[in-house]
């Protein structure tokens, strides 16, 4: 997942003079609940998310802190059941939620390892016995095994779970310091979850300094999909990996996955079963995500999507991407609406077509009120959470917030 300050600020940058959104009916959406963190502050980006099961987590963006678990089926006003820190004070952002809700990974890519300051760590949290409840230090932490050459790596800007795996991108890693990147496996040890280093590392077999390989990273089943928005001036890539039969090994991709254009930050990517989706925000006129599905014979390099997600009204579409098997949500930052304009981002959310993906431009438009950036997204069965980070609650201007939308099947 991405969500680095300067490209943050070079987005709205470009997307300051959009014009308002018309939105979609009300009626295809319900907002279920609104999550908010118990120790809320001014400017603390509270909105990156993520969930499994009957699991929410939230991290901050602006202020990289704590976890924040909710359980994703309570309705109204959502407590807040446990807080997850790292027992050496380092700052938690991207987070992932894996185990139908029992394992929680969250990314420290600020995080000093052996006097190289940045390099980055991954921290897991194990559900305890007792659940979740309180406040909770981490299981393990992971590191880099070659993470001691260079000062800011970013080992933990992206991580995502499945099934005993957890992968993270360290989209400036190469040993130089000029954002190749790389991106770590790490496989569950037979004894559970214990400190360590990677099982494997993925590379790009043409990857330049500036690729920023590991800017996303998916991990669904026996496929990671990562993302390097920064390959070719900014044109961007995928890169596909299969699983080897002898489990993940060291290697570089099994096929690249592209789309023809100029700057188009090609690259926010994530996997579901045979289906990859990546989101191009600047992809003209007002961004796309594209989508892959694999061919019967496996992953091949290509530059031709199976279909294209889009929306009339969007300005920077597919700056986030998620993927579940009943929908994808597209998230879009540089959208400005209200009278006057006050209020900036949309989600938009695609239903997973019975007789597989064609090309769309029909998204339900997912608009909190009075939300601000409503751009960071999860899926999960029929649910969607929206990240709102810049959202003023209460006296605190850009605490951010969370909220949960239920949308009916077709």
């Amino acid at each position: 997942m991405k969500y680095q300050a300067w490209l943050l600020a070079l987005t709205l940058s470009i997307c300051g003079f959009a014009h308002a959104q018309t939105q979609k009916p009300l009626a295809q959406k319900r907002l279920r609940a609104e999550l908010l963190p118990s120790d809320g502050t001014a400017e603390m980006g509270f909105g990156i998310v993520a969930v499994s099961g009957n699991v929410v987590a939230v991290t901050a963006g602006s202020t990289p802190g704590s976890v924040y678990l909710y359980p994703r089926l309570s309705k109204g006003t959502v407590n807040q059941i446990a807080k997850l820190s790292a027992s050496d004070g380092a700052g938690l952002f991207g987070v992932a939620v894996g185990e139908n809700g029992r394992l929680v990974v969250a990314g420290a890519p600020n995080e000093t390892i052996r006097n190289h300051p940045k390099q980055g760590a991954v921290y897991v949290f194990v559900e305890p016995a007792s659940g979740w409840t309180g406040n909770i230090t981490e299981t393990a932490k992971l590191t880099a095994s070659d993470g001691g050459k260079t000062n800011h790596d970013q080992l933990g800007s992206s991580v995502s779970t499945t099934n005993g795996v957890i992968v993270a991108g360290a989209p400036q890693y190469d040993g130089v310091g000029d954002g190749t990147g790389e991106a770590y496996v790490f496989v569950e040890p037979k004894e559970g979850w214990v400190s360590g280093r990677e099982t494997a590392r993925l590379t790009a077999s043409n990857g330049h300094p500036s690729d920023a390989f590991g800017d996303t990273v998916s991990v669904q089943g026996p496929t990671i999909v990562v993302g390097a928005p920064g390959v070719n001036h900014s044109e961007g890539a995928a890169y596909v990996f299969q699983k080897s039969a002898d489990g993940w090994k060291t290697k570089t991709e099994t096929a690249e996955l592209s789309h023809p254009g100029t700057a188009e930050f090609f690259g926010n990517a994530a996997v579901w079963g045979k289906t990859i989706v990546v989101g191009a925000e600047f992809s003209p006129p007002t961004g796309a995500a594209y989508i892959y599905v694999e061919p019967s014979g496996g992953w091949v390099s290509t530059d031709n999507p199976n279909a294209t997600l889009t929306e009339a009204g969007a300005k920077c579409l597919g700056d986030t991407v998620a993927i579940g098997p009943a929908m994808i949500a597209l998230g879009d930052e540089c959208v400005r609406y209200g009278h006057p304009v006050r209020f900036t981002g949309d989600s938009v959310v695609y239903l997973t077509p019975s007789g597989g993906w064609k090309d769309s431009s029909n998204g339900i438009v997912l608009r909190p009120e009075g939300g601000q950036q409503n751009s960071i997204v999860a899926v999960e069965k029929n649910n969607v959470i929206v990240g709102s980070p810049w959202t003023t609650v209460g006296n605190n201007a850009y605490e951010g917030a969370a909220f949960i939308y239920t949308i009916p099947a077709q």
